[in-house]
C-alpha cells in the first residue's frame, strides 16, 4: 500500500499525528509513505517523521518537487506568497513518485485515520483517474462559480483525500493538462488545486462513500448544511468514519475547533513527541468564531443524543 502526503515545515506536527494514526489504525498491509515537499525538509523534521514510521514498521521516503521549475518552462512566474506551494504538490504526484508506483492514497495533512485503509486501497479505479468523496460544500457559491461542468451530473469531490490512479494520469498526460489550466487562469484559482482536479477530471472521478473523508460540514443537520447528502451515508459516517478530515480554518491543534472528532486528534497527538503541546490561539480567531463554537457544541450534543 502506497500513501502520499504533501507538506511543508509548518505541518510537521499534524503530519506526525497523521502518520501515527495510520500506524495505529491503518491496517496490517505493508505501507510505504511518500512525504513530498517543495523544499527539502530539515533533518530534524525528517527524523521526527522517520521515527514514527519506524515505530509502526512503515517505510518512509522523502521526495521534493520544485514547482517554480514547472512555471519557468511555461515562462510564467508564481508571485502569490499568500498560498502555500504544498497545496499544488498533489497534482504532480504522478511525476514525483517512481514509475513503478501505479496507485496511491493521497491524504491532506489535516486528516487522521481511524480504521483500516485496506478497503479504500482495494477499490478498483482502473477506469478512473481518481476516486474521492463528495465535497460537503459542493453547492456553495464558490464551487458553483468556479465549476466548468454540470456538478449535479458529475459531482464535485474534496481533494483532501483521494485514491489516485497514477498510471492513468501518466498515460493520459493529465499533469500537463493541470499545468496548462493553471497558466490559463493566471494562477487566479479561488479553490486552488481542488478547482483544477474537478474541472479537468470531472468525468473521470469515482465517487466514494463519505466515511472515507468525514468533513466538518458533513455533521451539520440537513437544513443547516448546503449539500443534500444521503442520510444513510451520513449515518454510516457519523457512526464510524474511516478518515476524519478537519476542514475549516480552525484546526484541532487550535482552540475552538468545531469538528466533533477534534478530541480524537488530541488523543493521537498524546502518543507523539508533541503530547505536551497545548492548543494554540488562531491568529484569525474572532469573537463570532467563539460564539459560533459554543452554539455548535450545543447543537452537536443535541444531534448526537438524537442520533
Amino acid at each position: 500500500m502506497t500513501i502520499s502526503i504533501c507538506i511543508d515545515e509548518g505541518y510537521i506536527m499534524p503530519a506526525t499525528v497523521l502518520l501515527t494514526s495510520i500506524g495505529m489504525n491503518g491496517g496490517d498491509q505493508p505501507k510505504t509513505i511518500y512525504v513530498v515537499s517543495e523544499k527539502e525538509l530539515s533533518e530534524g523534521s525528517q527524523k521526527i517523521l522517520y521515527d514514527v514510521c519506524h515505530k509502526y514498521d512503515m517505510t518512509i521516503l522523502f521526495k521534493t518537487f520544485c514547482l517554480k521549475t514547472v512555471w519557468k518552462t511555461k515562462n510564467v512566474e508564481f508571485q502569490r506568497s499568500d498560498w502555500s506551494m504544498a497545496l499544488y504538490l498533489r497534482l504532480f504526484l504522478a511525476n514525483t513518485l517512481p514509475e513503478r508506483v501505479e496507485k496511491t492514497i493521497y491524504l491532506d495533512g489535516d486528516t487522521i485515520v481511524r480504521r483500516s485503509l485496506e478497503p479504500l486501497w482495494n477499490i478498483d479505479i482502473s477506469d478512473y483517474a481518481i476516486a474521492g468523496v463528495r465535497d460537503a460544500n459542493q453547492f456553495s457559491k464558490n464551487v458553483v462559480g468556479t465549476s466548468e461542468y454540470d456538478i449535479h451530473k458529475y459531482e464535485y469531490v474534496n481533494a483532501g483525500v483521494m485514491l489516485m490512479n497514477l498510471r492513468y494520469i501518466r498515460e493520459n498526460n493529465i499533469v500537463n493538462r493541470f499545468i496548462d489550466y493553471i497558466v490559463e487562469k493566471d494562477f487566479v484559482l479561488p479553490l486552488h488545486d481542488q478547482q483544477i482536479v474537478n474541472n479537468i477530471l470531472f468525468d473521470k472521478k469515482l465517487l466514494l462513500p463519505t466515511k472515507f473523508n468525514a468533513q466538518y460540514h458533513n455533521y451539520i443537520k440537513p437544513k443547516f448544511r448546503i449539500t443534500p447528502i444521503e442520510e444513510n451515508n451520513i449515518s454510516e459516517m457519523l457512526r464510524d468514519p474511516v478518515i476524519v478530515h478537519y476542514t475549516w480554518h480552525i484546526k484541532p491543534w487550535l482552540k475552538y475547533c468545531r469538528h466533533p472528532l477534534a478530541k480524537e486528534f488530541t488523543r493521537i497527538k498524546e502518543k507523539t513527541i508533541y503530547k505536551n503541546e497545548k492548543l494554540k490561539d488562531s491568529p484569525t480567531i474572532r469573537l463570532r468564531d467563539k460564539i459560533a463554537y459554543l452554539l455548535y457544541v450545543i447543537h452537536l450534543n443535541y444531534k448526537l443524543r438524537n442520533f
